[in-house]
């Protein structure tokens, strides 16, 4: 069981140019997630953002406060589902009350990055080099 969240989608890409984010996430078994969100940085997924914001230095796209918040949902609904064996939808694809958080997918030997406003269509039949262009930005659900 393992859940991995991650700063900008181009910073931490399947099949990007530091294989290894890939071959340790293929090689993973069980229950696993690996979500990026648009505008994050390093620390995003901590309260430091909110403790630097107060000191005047600069900040993310992402507001620190945003970042707290999708941090506690997405983490209680990966622990909820892992330890108390509670289902929660947030975690079966793209949400529009969390347009930032991309859901990224092993296609082959590329990536697809699901975001809100994709069809089903579109999820399962484009290849993953279409795949790449297409979803490279964030979209609406």
């Amino acid at each position: 069981m393992f859940v991995l969240m991650l700063g900008a989608a181009d910073n931490h890409p399947v099949g990007g140019h530091d294989t290894t984010w890939g071959q340790t996430w293929a090689a993973l078994g069980g229950y696993k997630k690996w979500l990026t969100v648009a505008g994050a940085d390093h620390f995003s997924f901590s309260d430091l953002d909110l403790l630097l914001k107060e000191a005047g230095f600069p900040m993310p796209p992402l507001s620190p406060e945003r970042g707290v918040v999708i941090t506690r949902e997405y983490v209680t609904a990966f622990f909820d589902r892992t330890l108390k064996g509670i289902h929660s939808p947030l975690l079966d694809g793209p949400s529009p009350n969390n347009p930032e958080v991309l859901f990224q997918y092993l296609v082959g030997l590329g990536q697809v990055r699901i975001g809100v406003g994709m069809s089903r269509w579109q999820v399962g039949q484009a290849p993953a080099r279409a795949a790449r262009r297409v979803w490279s930005s964030r979209t609406t659900w």
